[in-house]
């Protein structure tokens, strides 16, 4: 057969096609490649924490990152004059993709630096009103409180915390009030403008929205160029491609989330194995919703979704064996995250209590103020049991060649094994619920972590077309294993390191 050949690790006839950029490769392309996963992989997290730890290091680092990537992007284009005229690859949207996220970049950096001249505008203001006139304390002017307030650079309009202040905001209290409330109370009352203010709060906002798109955006476009580069997902390949690597992307940020949540990230919202912070119970953090309540809402909207699309890859338009399978899958999970949804909910579980309520002669309003309404830790399981099933069910999904089998095998045991040890998290918090606003960090979150993260890198080597590439070069699927396992190692230490630089960060700051 033309193009193709048998191969002994299966029975399915391998495909040649090596039409890809890596037969284009020249220094350009290199270089490009090199600056972007610098830039994106190292640079661009580091300038991320220490803006969170409100760092002047911010500043430097987030230039260099910005200047790195313009780099590469005219390595980018030069790489592609120099390459062959052959448009191999039609229709691919990773150029297009990367011109809409270098104009983020700039968009990002255009309103830091707009947003950081109106502060410092409005402080200067503040700064002379108050100095002009505030009655003097000891013959002083009160501006000390003023420069304490410049000197670590706490946004004056954002009034947040950081993790070092969780135990005196569980009391309601923060040690920074007396330096910052000066400001803040100035700049709402004294000099501030209210349309500069309401300026101040769309470019902040703004701003914040852009940075969080930043980093996801960022990871698209390092997944389309891995798929540009090696060739992949062409025709109607395209559909089986999207659907492993969004649900394998989909995993393996749950992983990434799951471990900054043990290192002690979001524990501000309570999603740290912690008891949420009075503080948070107060302005715009008071409506962020539970841990369980977010991985419920993403289980049943792309559940809902698929299974609608879940037909797309069938090239005959006839429902097969394995249509059904894939759509049963996407029922389950909208269904499960239903039910998560509905199982976290305080107004479902006030319903939940009236008959008892009325049982004990109690109104419906006293009985629900029982412990659903105390801040505690969710004990709900349906997210972990939904991929505990997911696990179970692909790990024994039949594939057409024996090593996409046993790679089905691995990550499908991988993500059952990650919902068994969510589920020990769990009874250890049943059996000690946490009691303090610190992160808890429960061992067995390490080893959900490792095998999320894990599981969705080789959920989205799963593919036909990265299966064939393994069949046309004959490496193993135990290979590929290694690969993922020192990935993880990788991906996990960079965590360790991000959310270490920032602590590091806070103390140098204050």
């Amino acid at each position: 057969m033309d193009g193709m050949q048998m191969n002994s690790t299966g029975d399915v006839p391998i495909e040649y096609d090596f039409e890809n950029y890596a037969n284009h490769m020249n220094k350009y392309l290199y270089a490009h490649i090199v600056c972007m996963l610098i830039a994106y992989v190292f640079i661009l997290p580091s300038g991320i924490v220490l803006a969170m730890a409100k760092s002047k290091a911010h500043i430097p680092v987030q230039v260099t990152y910005v200047l790195l990537t313009l780099v590469g992007y005219i390595f980018a284009h030069m790489s592609h004059h120099h390459a062959s005229h052959t448009d191999y690859y039609k229709g691919n949207i990773h150029r297009p993709v990367g011109r809409v996220f270098m104009w983020m970049t700039f968009l990002i950096v255009v309103f830091g630096i707009v947003t950081a001249f109106i502060k410092r505008t409005l402080l200067k203001d503040s700064s002379s009103n108050q100095f002009l006139d505030s009655p003097s304390v000891d013959g002083r002017k009160p501006e000390q409180p003023m420069k304490d307030t410049l000197s670590y650079g706490a946004p004056l309009l954002e009034n947040e915390d950081s993790q070092e202040d969780l135990e005196s905001n569980y009391e309601g209290t923060s040690p920074r009030d007396n330096q910052s409330t000066f400001a803040f109370t100035n700049l709402r009352k004294a000099a501030a403008p209210k349309g500069k203010l309401v300026l101040l709060s769309v470019l902040r906002y703004t701003h914040r929205i852009l940075g969080h798109l930043w980093l996801y955006l960022g990871f698209f476009e390092v997944c389309t160029g891995i798929v540009l580069f090696a060739g992949i997902f062409k025709g109607s390949h395209i559909f089986n491609g999207l659907a492993h690597w969004i649900k394998g992307g989909l995993f393996l940020w749950y992983g990434i989330l799951s471990f900054g949540e043990y290192l002690g990230a979001f524990a501000e919202y309570g999603w740290a194995w912690n008891i949420r912070p009075k503080i948070s119970q107060r302005g715009f953090k008071r409506f962020v919703p539970s841990k369980e309540m977010v991985e419920s809402s993403i289980l049943f909207t792309y559940g809902i979704s698929n299974v609608w699309l879940e037909h797309l890859g069938n090239t005959d338009g006839i429902w097969n064996h394995h249509d059904l399978q894939h759509v049963s899958i996407a029922f389950m999970l909208w269904w499960a995250g239903l039910c998560g949804i509905l199982v976290e909910s305080n107004m479902v579980r006030r319903f939940l209590n009236n008959s008892l309520s009325y049982a004990l002669n109690q109104s419906p309003h006293e009985g629900s103020s029982t412990s659903d309404e105390s801040p505690s830790v969710s004990l709900n399981l349906f997210p972990a049991v939904t991929v505990f099933f997911t696990g179970i069910m692909m790990s024994s999904h039949e594939q057409k060649s024996q090593i996409s089998t046993v790679i089905h095998v691995y990550w499908g045991r991988l993500l059952s094994a990650a919902a068994v040890s969510r589920a020990c998290t769990y009874a250890l918090l049943y059996l000690k619920r946490p009691s303090s606003p610190w992160p808890t960090r429960p061992p067995t979150e390490i080893i959900t972590s490792f095998c999320l993260i894990c599981g969705g890198i080789m959920f989205m080597a799963s593919t036909y077309d990265v299966v064939n590439k393994i069949r046309v070069n004959e490496l193993s699927a135990m290979l590929l294993m290694n690969l993922s396992v020192a990935l993880t190692c990788i991906i996990m230490g960079l965590e360790l390191f991000f959310l270490g630089l920032k602590g590091y960060a806070l103390v140098k700051q204050n």
